[in-house]
């Protein structure tokens, strides 16, 4: 610090310029360690929540569901719920690095979708269990993907071209998975939430269904004309 005031420096600069840097690892390290104690801390929590369940910390909170009167509900809504919110992230990072690194390739956008659907099935069949209504964004789904599979394929056999998810998709994607987290991590969700809910990823699927439609029959007509 000496040099740096007889190079001109300010006090306040020799701080945020030399101190502050230098000091980076043991800030990160105290900042974790100081965080991570408290958090993790179980005994001291539990004795100090002891029954009262609203006050519980992260740590009680997942204990208490490996408890045989909560196992069959709340940590199995929890694995689930992982599950699926991991289903999504990877499906938003793949797509990134492949746009990132120029890695697009048609089989990507053919089997992308296709894993990504057969995961919201599953859920949203799982879920038909707890939330009768759920059948109607099901059976709109499988509707919507079995008519854009048999055009697609038309499509590609014709032109030779795999067309991506344009916006009504991916906003009717994201509108689902935000329904099904939800209903997987809110188990007591009012039934007017959940009917909202539903509704609107049913509405969103049928608009994405009809803007599908009307662009894959368009480029078979199109393609038809030039065909003659």
């Amino acid at each position: 610090d000496e040099a740096a005031l007889l190079d001109g420096c300010t006090k306040w600069q020799i701080f945020t310029k030399m101190t502050l840097p230098l000091s980076k690892p043991i800030v990160i390290y105290t900042t974790l360690t100081s965080f991570m104690s408290p958090w993790l801390d179980f005994i001291f929590a539990k004795v100090i929540c002891r029954a009262n369940s609203d006050q519980y910390t992260i740590a009680i909170g997942l204990w208490k569901m490996l408890e045989k009167e909560y196992i069959d509900n709340w940590y199995t809504c929890f694995a689930a719920g992982a599950v699926l919110i991991l289903s999504g992230a990877t499906d938003v990072a793949d797509g990134f690095i492949a746009r990132h690194f120029h890695m697009i390739s048609d089989l990507g956008k053919v089997l992308d979708p296709i894993a990504d659907k057969l995961t919201q099935a599953a859920m949203l069949f799982s879920l038909c269990t707890r939330f009768p209504l759920m059948v109607l964004p099901l059976a709109l789904m499988v509707l919507k993907e079995a008519f854009m599979g048999i055009t697609g394929l038309l499509i590609i056999r014709r032109t030779g071209s795999v067309f991506g998810a344009d916006w009504h998709g991916k906003a009717a994607t994201v509108l689902l998975y935000a329904a099904m987290i939800l209903h997987v991590f809110w188990y007591q969700i009012p039934k007017t939430v959940s009917d909202v809910l539903i509704g609107a990823c049913a509405v969103m699927i049928l608009i994405s269904f009809v803007l599908y439609a009307r662009h894959n029959v368009r480029m078979l007509k199109e393609q038809k004309k030039d065909g003659r």
